[in-house]
């Protein structure tokens, strides 16, 4: 009956470690692809007329910095961030204000309108992770299982003392790690950060420590200057310290 119960568990265990380690990574596929797919927005700005893709490109700036600063913060505490959503629609607005001259600027536009699009997407995946977790009732049957697995073990004859002890021991350190571990990426916006912070600044030497406790379960977006001075081709981005 014990080894019977111990397999069940065991697996039981297993599925809920491997969902629930599914549903971080795609958590963090969904920020890369965000990141990624504005990436590609700006860049498509660039075969637009200095006047309008100057706008749109500053939004975009202006984006970043939003979701860095105020709308991850809010999915580590658990709430749907609303920050950036104004610049959304109005990156939106900017789009539509341009009317192509030609055949070839149609063309740019018809991409650039399918890249944004795009990019909202994958906005609202990262967006709708942030509530993501496993059901109650499945915790529940993780902790009655590892509460009757407890008791069965110390039912376990063992002649000797100390190693029924270590056995136990040694069980309950394997079960609780595997409980930490799931528990720690249940929540991928709001787990427990083992990592020491580190600063992050702008190129112009700016701190940004307090957002980047915010960005450890998230990818980075780093800025590149140019020679010139002025904005690169790629959204603003962040460095490490």
């Amino acid at each position: 009956m014990i080894g019977t119960f111990g397999v069940f568990f065991g697996i039981l265990l297993a599925l809920v470690a491997v969902s629930v380690y599914e549903n971080y990574s795609a958590t963090r596929q969904a920020a890369l692809h965000e990141a990624g797919q504005l990436t590609a927005f700006y860049r498509g700005t660039t075969g637009l007329p200095e006047d309008v893709a100057s706008p749109i490109q500053q939004t975009i700036d202006e984006y970043l910095v939003v979701v860095i600063e105020q709308d991850w913060p809010d999915q580590r505490r658990g709430s749907l961030p609303d920050a950036s959503v104004e610049l959304v629609d109005e990156m939106e607005r900017q789009i539509h204000e341009y009317k192509p001259a030609d055949l070839q600027q149609l063309a740019e536009f018809q991409q650039l309108l399918a890249t944004f699009d795009d990019f909202v997407e994958t906005r609202r995946e990262r967006i709708d992770a942030t509530t993501l977790e496993l059901p109650g009732l499945f915790w529940l049957a993780i902790w009655v299982g590892a509460a009757v697995n407890a008791v069965l073990i110390g039912l376990i004859i063992v002649k000797s003392r100390r190693l029924h002890l270590l056995m136990a021991g040694m069980l309950a350190l394997f079960i609780g790690l595997v409980m930490f571990t799931t528990a720690d990426m249940d929540r991928p916006y709001q787990g427990f950060d083992l990592r020491r912070p580190r600063g992050v600044r702008t190129r112009d030497g700016t701190d940004r420590g307090h957002a980047n406790r915010a960005l450890t379960r998230t990818p980075d977006l780093t800025e590149t200057p140019s020679a010139s001075g002025v904005p690169s081709t790629s959204p603003r981005r962040f460095e490490r310290a």
